[in-house]
């Protein structure tokens, strides 16, 4: 039988590929918002002005008609330049071929997150049931269904921002400091865990960190420049006079404006500040993986704004949960609790998802769940950590 392993992994491998890029099942699957990530980079591919609103407009109904549009609104050009260089290999192919290519690196992401999130956690050498476990989990987290679904790009956010806290941990202070800088293509998303690791760095004077994400932004930039050497007039143009705060979002300053009609609480993240020392101190104590995922429990619900797709970066926090569960580090009490939270969790996430047309501001509530969970499985002082995090 072993002589058929591999043989037998690449076939199903490529009957995986085939179901995904022939699947009729998948048709407008991971579309909607690619469509206009999409439209960008291949505007940016062919030489013209990926900010221009009425070209955007245009490609988007040609390429993908039936999609509901906003008269000059144009969702991927607000997202920092360097967002069009990651996407420009899919500019430069067929929308449908880059829509299921960008579904597979959304699973893609997902999984390496998965794997480097447990691996951290646990430090196991070999792939277990546990981490199986985590992985469907994962995939069935309501922020993944949703990057699946609609073809969104918070998991680059997440997979840059695990991938700079570990490259922190491990001392290589320039690549952590360009991985930061990559995750920052949705800011409002890290704008805490990036001020954290700011404090951090002034007080352990790790300037190689800063070094790298100046280094990967002048780099970027510079490439930019010499796709669209107008490209900061153009941006500028675009996003000058456009209020981020108007929509309704998965955040509790989203569910006060939706309800109260109160904007006051799209800046309730400032009320963060006083927590950073806090949080650099469990990251002396208790390792990045824990900090980052603490920092992010506080920040999203009180970020300016984010959508259900966007609790995505709060993954890493599921799966460590998962691994203090399976490691069988914590009370028996408290490991019920979780597992009756979690089984809550995903009734109520699944059961909203099944429904149509519910408002995005409806989902904050599974940050702050999530926080409560996450809360509860946390290592009781005197006792040490569930799962020691080597640095």
């Amino acid at each position: 039988m072993r002589h058929y392993r591999i043989p037998l992994l690449v076939l199903l491998f490529l009957t995986f590929l085939a179901l995904v890029f022939f699947s009729p099942a998948l048709d407008r699957r991971g579309m909607d918002d690619f469509v206009v990530y999409w439209s960008a980079s291949r505007l940016l591919a062919t030489g013209a002005n990926p900010y221009d609103p009425a070209a955007l407009q245009t490609l988007q109904e040609e390429t993908f008609p039936g999609r509901e549009q906003m008269p000059g609104l144009a969702f991927a050009s607000w997202n920092p330049p360097w967002l069009l260089l990651l996407l420009f290999p899919f500019g430069l192919l067929p929308f449908t071929f880059a829509a299921r290519l960008m579904l597979l690196t959304n699973l893609g992401l997902i999984a390496v997150a998965v794997w480097c999130s447990w691996r951290w956690a646990t430090w196991e050498t070999s792939p277990t049931v546990g981490i199986l476990i985590a992985l469907a989990l994962s995939m069935f987290f309501p922020g993944s269904l949703m990057t699946l679904a609609i073809g969104q790009i918070s998991a680059v956010v997440m997979l840059c921002l695990l991938l700079g806290f570990w490259l922190l941990s491990q001392k290589h202070d320039v690549l952590a400091g360009m991985c930061f800088l990559f995750s920052t293509i949705k800011p409002q998303l890290v704008y805490f865990a990036l001020f954290i690791v700011g404090i951090w760095v002034l007080r352990e004077r790790r300037w190689r960190v800063a070094f790298g994400g100046v280094m990967g932004l002048t780099l970027a930039l510079i490439a930019f420049t010499l796709f669209r050497p107008s490209w900061l007039s153009d941006y500028w143009g675009l996003v000058g006079g456009h209020v981020f705060t108007q929509y309704t979002t998965s955040t509790l300053g989203g569910v006060l404006h939706a309800w109260l009609g109160i904007t006051l609480g799209r800046y309730a993240g400032i009320l963060l500040v006083p927590l950073a020392p806090w949080i650099v101190s469990l990251a002396d104590k208790h390792g990045w993986l824990t900090a980052m995922n603490v920092a992010l429990l506080f920040s999203i619900p009180l970020a300016p704004y984010g959508f259900g797709f966007d609790l995505i970066v709060l993954m890493p926090a599921l799966v460590q949960m998962v691994a203090w569960l399976w490691a069988h580090r914590l009370s028996l009490l408290r490991a019920r609790l979780i597992v009756i939270g979690l089984a809550a969790f995903y009734g109520l996430s699944l059961w909203q998802l099944s429904l149509s047309g519910v408002p995005y501001h409806f989902f904050a509530w599974i940050p702050v769940w999530l926080g409560m969970l996450y809360a509860a499985a946390f290592p009781i002082p005197g006792r040490g950590l569930p799962l020691a995090e080597v640095q």
